[in-house]
């Protein structure tokens, strides 16, 4: 089965699709015997005819892959023995301070004077900084 060639503009038809393999080709012209070795070459490793296709999930299939389990805001509880303020500020349960949260402690004014330094262009805070951390205010 000869190749598909497709056609012009509007009659033009996928090419890539073709189930049928390169055919073998003499190529003449060449020093003694090459002609021969391609072609013997040709037919012992045909070129492949169509490609096999392998579906490529998508982006939604990847992320419910990732999600993993997700309860519904309406499912029952999945720890009945647990008080409702588990992990906030208010109420019972182990307080907020007890996760691995960064910022725990509430920052310094030394701290904060330093981070704000690195972005005042006027000096300001420089100063500040060296008026109440200096004078031990």
């Amino acid at each position: 089965m000869a190749e598909q060639v497709s056609g012009p503009s509007k009659f033009a038809k996928r090419t890539d699709m073709n189930t049928s393999k390169q055919p073998v080709r003499y190529m003449s012209g060449g020093s003694y015997g090459e002609g021969q070795a391609l072609l013997q070459q040709q037919q012992s490793a045909p070129m492949a005819g169509k490609p096999s296709v392998t579906p490529v999930p998508s982006a939604t299939d990847i992320q419910r892959a990732m999600m993993g389990k997700v309860t519904p805001l309406t499912a029952m509880t999945e720890r009945p023995s647990e008080v409702i303020t588990e992990g906030s500020r208010v109420g019972l349960g182990s307080g907020f301070d007890t996760s691995d949260l960064p910022m725990l402690q509430k920052p310094s004014l030394e701290n904060v004077l330093s981070e704000l330094m690195k972005y005042d262009e006027t000096g300001d805070v420089a100063e500040i900084y060296n008026s109440v951390i200096n004078k031990g205010i």
